[in-house]
């Protein structure tokens, strides 16, 4: 269990040089099923120093990711992100949220939106209205950044 000082690292971490987001993604189920819809929390630390990734990894879990200094448009030095997503990343903003200044309100509604991951699932998975509702918070999200 991480303690309060690392809790706050973490949160000041994500408020400074982090992304909250909702990813919609369709996947083939098979033929005669159609498509499969769904939507993933992520949490993502992107920063050019790769001990913080790890020290991220060794305290909070995820994995760490690479960006190569061509697809870093504002350094020639490589990139690494630290990566969580779904319950990872609902744990993380759970244990972040009293520490937030900056993003304190896109992690209610990323939280918001993992609720309703607790809904009944329907006939083809999900509960009636549940896509809808989670494409509204994806969206309410995304409007959050803009401000």
């Amino acid at each position: 269990m991480n303690n309060e000082v690392d809790i706050a690292r973490l949160a000041t971490l994500i408020d400074t040089e982090g992304c909250i987001f909702i990813t919609r993604a369709c996947r083939q189920k098979g033929r005669r099923n159609g498509a499969l819809v769904y939507h993933r929390l992520r949490v993502v630390v992107s920063n050019t120093d790769l001990g913080l990734m790890q020290w991220l990894k060794e305290h909070f879990g995820g994995y760490i990711g690479k960006q190569s200094a061509k697809s870093n448009k504002l350094s020639d030095r490589l990139c690494f992100n630290w990566i969580v997503h779904s319950k990872a990343a609902e744990d993380v903003l759970r244990f972040c949220l009293p520490y937030f200044l900056v993003k304190r309100k896109q992690a209610e509604v990323a939280l918001i939106f993992r609720d309703t991951f607790t809904n009944k699932r329907g006939r083809r998975g999900f509960a009636e209205g549940e896509l809808t509702e989670r494409d509204k918070l994806r969206d309410q999200l995304s409007e959050l950044k803009r401000i």
